[in-house]
């Protein structure tokens, strides 16, 4: 059976230890700190344009996947980008750095510390 209060409190945990310990100047978090009584899905975050599929492919290569919203939450009408110029730019930008509940402090740690190589 599932643990709802485990899974909640192994997700602020790791989300707190992004917090705690990215200091990589690549990633802008869209949060300046962690909204109270929150449990993220992920903890997103912004990075420059042009670099997010180099950055993407680079950690990839290295075992670290990140997500994006562009791949599962697109919601810009095809055709009519131009009248979502924000939207778009944000869509580019985005990666979803993972906290599941499955990954341990272990995990955690190799996680921040490949982002802090960017």
């Amino acid at each position: 059976m599932l643990n709802l209060a485990e899974i909640r409190d192994k997700r602020r945990l790791n989300a707190r230890y992004v917090y705690e310990n990215l200091k990589s100047p690549a990633f802008e978090l869209l949060f300046d700190e962690l909204p109270d009584g929150s449990t993220l899905f992920c903890i997103p975050a912004l990075v420059e344009r042009d670099r997010r599929e180099h950055i993407l492919d680079q950690l990839m290569t290295r075992g670290t996947l990140l997500g994006t919203l562009l791949d599962r939450w697109n919601f810009i009408p095809a055709g009519q980008e131009t009248w979502f110029k924000n939207e778009v730019d944000f869509m580019a930008r985005n990666v979803l750095i993972p906290i599941n509940e499955f990954l341990d402090e272990q995990a955690m740690e190799r996680l921040v510390c490949e982002l802090n190589r960017i």
